[in-house]
């Protein structure tokens, strides 16, 4: 908890952000409004829910408010040292001291060679990012770091080159400049961006975590097996005995009463991996399916049997028209979900309209490609796995 005068609110929470991705606490930051006073900002780990501690400590508050992760707050200033003495037994009930450290979620483990314009694209179609949907952390190990070089005014960040098995990278490091130099082999995990800088786009990586590497010279890990891919029976009869996490996607889903089954369900998209999968319907396109696999992991795959309804084919063109009039920019497979039409589709719609679309590849009539869709939309669970075994990993 840091409390000082002429702080600007403005602020605060942007550096409670960046203390506890340095430092892995819960941080509280406070100013005073006035010599009476304190109002405040709070950023919190997984294993401190911020709003829980608020109502913990609430007869010290004139004002409160938040979730699990952040939140605010106010307080005369002489209840200060009284409201951080009730804090510190409020986290001594709800955290061990291996919580408290600075630990970074991976998404999934990948290669220089996988990091293409699909795989972003791919990511991309997860937006809007935020505190519910966080941008993926990808971990690539045994990098090479074969440049360095601070950079900004007083050489606060860093700009770096890696390479991993012959593949070059470009990455920066945002506030890492006192870090510098980094050791030259190392396990990374980032974001993947897209840079553009004098009209010239390309992926660069943004570095939120690096240790030496310790498996240099260790094998690649094995690829995760094929899952065992059945339909799925009635949800009466299956919610009883899945366990651990599950992941529940699909056109028309349902939510699931948390009193009906003791497994986490995550829905759309996995936040942990998965040891279930359920499609109630299948994702618009096999691109989707591989990353859902590929961030999952699951063990068992349902396939259900729902259709995604898709508009007729005048109203969907004019939507898209309508789409592109209020855009610059063209996400593929994010427009591709919202419309539940494969890639293909949207292209081959785009081609109708007008645009040359020169950088993929040739496509059928609207109709014929719809008509592809619908039969994908067909396949059943022994259909997805033949095709599953023909990617060589899920």
């Amino acid at each position: 908890m840091l409390v000082q005068p002429n702080w600007h609110h403005g602020v605060i929470g942007i550096v409670a952000s960046r203390l506890v991705e340095r430092y892995g606490v819960p941080v509280f930051i406070g100013t005073y409004e006035d010599e009476t006073t304190i109002r405040g900002s709070i950023r919190s780990i997984p294993e401190f829910h911020v709003f829980e501690a608020l109502e913990a400590t609430k007869d010290l508050l004139l004002k409160y408010g938040g979730h699990k992760a952040a939140g605010g707050f106010s307080l005369r200033a002489e209840y200060l040292a009284p409201w951080r003495d009730r804090l510190r037994a409020f986290a001594q009930s709800c955290l061990k001291p291996e919580d408290l450290r600075p630990l970074i979620t991976l998404d999934a483990e990948v290669s220089f060679e996988q990091l293409n314009w699909d795989f972003y694209t791919q990511v991309e179609q997860l937006q809007p990012f935020g505190s519910e949907n966080p941008q993926p952390i990808f971990c690539s190990r045994r990098v090479k770091i074969l440049e360095q070089v601070p950079m900004g005014q007083q050489g606060e960040h860093l700009k770096l080159t890696l390479e991993q098995n012959g593949q070059q990278m470009l990455a920066k490091a945002w506030r890492w400049g006192s870090f510098f130099p980094l050791p030259t082999n190392v396990d990374i995990a980032y974001h993947l961006t897209a840079h553009t800088w004098n009209g010239d786009t390309r992926l660069e990586l943004e570095l939120k975590g690096v240790k030496p590497s310790l498996a240099w010279h260790v094998p690649d890990p094995p690829s995760h097996p094929i899952p065992h891919w059945q339909p799925l029976p009635p949800l009466t009869t299956l919610l009883p005995k899945l366990q651990d996490n599950v992941l529940l996607y699909g056109y028309g889903r349902p939510n699931i009463p948390p009193h009906l089954t003791s497994a986490t369900i995550h829905y759309d998209r996995p936040r942990d991996r998965c040891r279930t999968l359920i499609l109630w319907s299948l994702p618009p396109s096999s691109t989707h399916l591989r990353w859902l696999l590929a961030v999952a992991q699951p063990k068992v795959v349902y396939v259900g049997k729902q259709q995604p309804a898709i508009a007729p084919l005048a109203p969907l063109i004019l939507a898209i028209q309508n789409h592109l009039r209020e855009t610059t920019q063209i996400n593929l497979l994010a427009l591709s979900q919202t419309y539940w039409i494969a890639p293909c589709t949207l292209v081959a719609i785009l081609r109708h309209l007008g645009y040359c679309c020169e950088d993929f590849a040739p496509t059928l009539s609207i109709a014929e490609e719809l008509a592809r869709l619908r039969r994908w939309y067909q396949l059943e669970a022994k259909d997805l796995a033949r095709l599953a075994q023909t990617w060589g990993t899920s």
